[in-house]
C-alpha cells in the first residue's frame, strides 16, 4: 500500500500547540542557521503542512558508547497566515477590544471566502508581548492541519480597515506562521494505527498480520532485523552491527509501504514571542528594493529580478510592496509603478 501522507507527528504538532502556542506567537523563522547545519530534513516524514528534521550533526547521542537510534528532532508546522498588531485604545478589557476588531471586519470577505477571526497573543506567562492582537482566517469544516491564506490584497484591505481613525498600529503580515517544536524521533519504535473499538483478539490478529508483513518487507530488502508488534506499537531490535543510517533506511521502507505506521515523537513547546513578517504599517507601494521610496530604481529592480532571478531576488517585504495587483510580481507591476511615477494612473 502506498502510504498516505498523514502522520502521528503532524497530529501531535497540532494537539501539542493548539492552546498555548496558537495564542502566544507566530514565527517567521523557526530553525536557526546552525539548526539547518545540524539537522537533516526527512522528506519521507514531511508533507505539505509540516517539515520534519532529525539531528545528524556532531556528537550524536549514544547509549553506553553505542550510537543511539533515537535522535533529537525539529518540527516546522505551517499554520494560518496572520496579521499581528497593537491597538491605540486605552481600554484594557481584551474581550471588548476583540469585539471591536471583529465588528470592524464583519463585512469584509477575503478573496478565498474564508471568515476572519481576531485573537489575543497575551497570557500570564508572557507579559512582554511585542504585538498583542492578530487576525487569522478560519473556515468551517476545514481539515485540522490545512494552512489558511491571507492574500496580498486581503492584507492591504485589512490594514486600511484597522488603521481607520487610528485604531491599530504596528501591523505585521506574517505569511509563513510556524510553531516551533522540538522533540525526538526513535528509529526503533513506531505507532501502528488500528481501528477503534476492536476486541483484544481482533487486535492480536491485526498485530500478527502486521508482524508478518513487516518481516517479509525486511527479508525482501535483505535486512536482518527482529521485529515485534504488540498492542499499537511496532518495535525493531537491531543487532550490534546495525548503524543509524541502516535504521533510517528501515524507516523509509516502512513509510513507503505501510499507510498505518508512524514514527513516535516526544514534543516540547517554546514560549518565545518573536514575530517576523511584512511590515504593513510602513510598507511603501512599489518599493521593490526597500529603500523606503518608490522611484524608477524599483522598476529596474523588478525587471532585473524577472530576467535573472538567480542574481536579483526581491525580499519578502519588497515582493509585497511591488505586487500592486496581488497576482504575483510581473512586468505589469513594473509598468504600473512607472505609470504612477509619470502621473498616468
Amino acid at each position: 500500500m502506498k502510504k498516505r501522507l498523514m502522520s502521528v507527528i503532524a497530529a501531535a504538532a497540532v494537539m501539542t500547540c493548539s492552546s498555548p502556542l496558537l495564542t502566544n506567537a507566530g514565527y517567521k523563522i523557526v530553525m536557526t542557521k546552525q539548526d539547518h547545519t545540524d539537522y537533516t530534513k526527512l522528506d519521507f516524514m514531511s508533507d505539505d503542512n509540516m517539515d520534519v528534521y532529525i539531528y545528524t550533526g556532531a556528537n550524536p547521542p549514544s547509549i553506553d558508547g553505542k550510537e543511539s537510534y533515537s535522535r533529537p528532532a525539529k518540527f516546522e508546522k505551517k499554520l494560518s497566515d496572520r496579521i499581528y498588531f497593537n491597538v491605540n485604545d486605552e481600554a484594557t478589557d481584551v474581550a471588548d477590544t476583540l469585539d471591536k476588531i471583529k465588528l470592524l471586519l464583519k463585512d469584509f470577505v477575503p478573496e478565498n471566502g474564508d471568515r476572519l477571526t481576531a485573537g489575543w497573543t497575551g497570557n500570564n506567562y508572557s507579559p512582554d508581548i511585542e504585538l498583542e492582537y492578530y487576525i487569522m482566517p478560519v473556515k468551517d469544516n476545514v481539515e485540522y492541519d490545512k494552512p489558511l491564506e491571507i492574500t496580498v490584497n486581503d492584507a492591504r484591505k485589512i490594514k486600511e480597515i484597522l488603521e481607520k481613525d487610528g485604531f491599530a498600529a504596528d501591523l505585521v503580515f506574517t505569511t509563513d506562521v510556524c510553531v516551533p517544536n522540538g522533540g525526538s524521533v526513535s528509529l526503533k519504535s513506531y505507532m501502528l494505527n488500528t481501528p477503534q473499538g476492536l476486541t483484544s483478539e481482533e487486535k492480536q490478529e491485526i498485530n500478527a498480520e502486521a508482524q508478518v508483513e513487516i518481516n517479509k518487507l525486511m527479508e525482501d530488502n535483505g535486512i536482518s532485523i527482529e521485529v515485534k508488534v504488540a498492542y499499537n506499537y511496532v518495535t525493531f531490535y537491531p543487532d550490534d552491527d546495525t548503524i543509524f543510517e541502516d535504521m533510517l533506511e528501515v524507516s523509509k521502507l516502512l513509510y513507503a509501504n505501510f499507510d498505518n505506521i508512524n514514527a513516535m515523537t516526544a514534543m516540547d513547546q517554546s514560549n518565545r514571542t518573536s514575530i517576523g513578517g511584512i511590515d504593513l504599517s510602513n510598507a511603501v507601494d512599489g518599493d521593490s528594493n526597500c529603500d523606503e521610496q518608490m522611484d524608477m530604481a524599483d522598476v529596474a529592480f523588478i525587471m532585473q529580478a524577472l530576467a535573472n532571478p538567480n542574481k536579483y531576488q526581491l525580499s519578502e517585504q519588497g515582493n509585497f510592496n511591488a505586487d500592486l495587483d496581488g497576482n504575483g510580481i510581473t512586468v505589469g507591476d513594473a509598468q504600473a509603478i512607472q505609470n504612477m511615477l509619470l502621473g498616468l494612473s
